[in-house]
């Protein structure tokens, strides 16, 4: 992205929105959607709207959308990361499995993510649980 920008001299417009993270809010209520002040200007036309109005626009003006959304995926980010696994009630890795198994594979065995998962927790933590462990 930041190569086509270079070359194209354009600034990008950003998908994501505001209640997807709280960093993104936070971020949202700093500079709003339109953040032109900042060393890399941007645009991020989609910070105010919520999930229902992605999907109420896709179906009102009836766009196509990726099938993973119909494989059980509801969001479309780097299949690599596992940040927040642990706050997964079921992996996304075993969805992956299921309908990717080859790039399941891959992340597995070559990429070394095996061992990654195993040493996140099985089971979705309170955030007690999470800083200080179980007590009992």
């Amino acid at each position: 992205m930041r190569l086509y920008e270079k070359e194209s001299v354009r600034k990008p417009f950003i998908g994501t929105m505001a209640s997807d993270s709280r960093l993104r809010r936070q971020n949202y209520l700093k500079h709003g959607c339109n953040a032109f002040n900042l060393n890399k200007p941007l645009s991020m036309p989609l910070a105010i709207w919520q999930e229902a109005d992605v999907w109420a626009y896709i179906k009102k003006f009836d766009l196509p959308i990726a099938p993973v959304y119909a494989m059980g995926y509801d969001r479309t980010g780097c299949v690599f990361c596992t940040f927040g696994c642990h706050m997964e009630s079921s992996s996304r890795f075993d969805r992956l499995k299921e309908t990717h198994p080859k790039l399941y594979d891959y992340c597995m065995n070559k990429l070394g993510l095996k061992e990654v998962l195993e040493w996140y927790p099985t089971k979705k933590l309170s955030y007690h649980e999470d800083v200080w462990g179980d007590l009992d």
